[in-house]
């Protein structure tokens, strides 16, 4: 993840109100903005994944690889109704790590 976008996502994460889309427009009218809102979405939507899975005991397996020449994540949430398979580059797997109660729950 480029650095720029890194940060973003980071802020976006760490404090959700700090960066509105509608007063901070320029910073997201580019390909990285737009990309730091989606990776924000994505990791928001995995860590209430997560927490819902842990809190009723369900598995999820953490599979730690190399993607396209770099390391990456597979997070796979399994459920009675199917299977939710998450592919995370390194640097957004470590940014879903300090959301409270993730690391715990993935037991890593």
């Amino acid at each position: 993840m480029r650095a720029y976008r890194h940060q973003l996502a980071e802020q976006l994460l760490e404090r959700p109100g700090a960066l509105s889309r509608n007063r901070h427009f320029d910073t997201f009218d580019h390909a990285d903005g737009r990309a730091a809102l989606r990776i924000n979405r994505h990791l928001r939507k995995l860590e209430r994944a997560i927490a819902e899975h842990a809190a009723q005991g369900l598995p999820i397996s953490v599979t730690h690889g190399v993607r396209d020449g770099a390391p990456a994540v597979s997070l796979a949430l399994s459920c009675p109704r199917g299977r939710w398979t998450a592919h995370l580059s390194a640097a957004e797997f470590a940014l879903l790590l300090r959301r409270p109660g993730v690391r715990e729950a993935l037991g890593d």
